[in-house]
């Protein structure tokens, strides 16, 4: 039995030898088809790249396309820039149009008829006083050519929403005075006086009052001396004296 088991103990070593050998020789095989498939994928990319370099002139080409497709994409997005920016400018001017129509439409309304009396529709330039009339410390003056008396002459003012001018100060006799002045040269062919302002004595001698009827301020300077006094012109037959004043525009 010992002799047996020693010689099947050797049988079974030698065989284990052998299946071990033959496995050995098996994985190698194997490793070199896999080396070979590698090697194999490895040469038909080279020559896929070898190609791809080849054609360096195609790419130039691609190149030169792409960069021209990008010019095109660019001036498309630079004339959408354009349209975009435009629509929204005829937007803003149809609501500026609507906005100006409605305020026109409301500014020349029967309403404000009165008020256009005092602008010019073609300026637009408006003033506290109607045309023809001269502004001035926050007062409307108005010189007319028409020669009447003192009376009369008031009653025109008053017809026209005015009254004859008051002189409150120094700078409303300059006012006047250089009207009047004013008006002489610009109007050498007529025979131009002087004109009529709101103060007289007809309702006491001696004692001139202003429309408002308030008197002369003593301490008015810008007259001349003794002015206004009662002197009788020439063509004053019944010697009454100057119940009337009025501003003479210097020579």
């Amino acid at each position: 039995m010992v002799l047996v088991c020693g010689v099947t103990g050797i049988l079974f070593i030698q065989i284990n030898k052998n299946q071990s050998v033959t496995a050995g020789f098996q994985y190698t095989a194997e490793e070199v088809f896999t080396m070979w498939n590698i090697t194999k994928q490895l040469q038909i990319e080279n020559s896929e790249l070898k190609q791809l370099l080849n054609c360096t002139g195609n790419l130039t080409l691609l190149r030169s396309e792409y960069g021209q497709l990008e010019l095109f994409m660019n001036a498309t997005l630079y004339n959408l820039t354009l349209m975009s920016l435009l629509i929204n400018e005829q937007q803003t001017s149809m609501q500026l149009e609507a906005e100006n129509q409605k305020q026109r439409s409301i500014l020349f309304s029967n309403h404000l008829t009165f008020l256009w009396g005092f602008c010019n529709k073609s300026t637009l330039h408006c003033s506290r006083c109607l045309p023809g009339w001269v502004e001035h410390a926050s007062r409307c003056f108005f010189l007319s050519s028409v020669a009447e008396k003192w009376e009369v002459a008031r009653q025109l003012c008053i017809s026209m929403g005015g009254d004859l001018a008051i002189v409150l100060n120094a700078e409303d006799q300059a006012f006047l005075t250089n009207m009047t002045f004013q008006y002489v040269q610009a109007h050498p062919q007529e025979d131009f006086h002087s004109a009529w302002i709101g103060l007289q004595d007809m309702v006491k001698e001696g004692t001139h009052l202003w429309i408002n009827g308030k008197t002369i301020k003593w301490d008015v300077i810008y007259w001349k001396e003794s002015e206004p006094n009662n002197a009788v012109p020439d063509w004053d037959t019944d010697l009454s004296g100057q119940d009337c004043v009025a501003i003479v525009p210097p020579k």
